[in-house]
């Protein structure tokens, strides 16, 4: 049975699916699938969305 390794990134470019960040990640993955692992990824893009700080609600 083969391990999952779980990986979560969090890209702060404001590119979205352009980035060089996003592309280096995709080929990391890519290259890690070819080597027969199993991946559970998640990727959060908060780059283009408005993160207000804390009001204390």
């Amino acid at each position: 049975m083969k391990k999952t390794f779980k990986i979560l990134t969090l890209i702060g470019s404001p590119h979205d699916g352009k980035s060089n960040t996003r592309a280096l990640i995709e080929d990391f993955v890519e290259e890690v699938i070819q080597e027969g692992h199993v991946l559970e990824l998640e990727i959060i893009s908060p780059g283009r969305k408005r993160i207000d700080p804390c009001r204390g609600c």
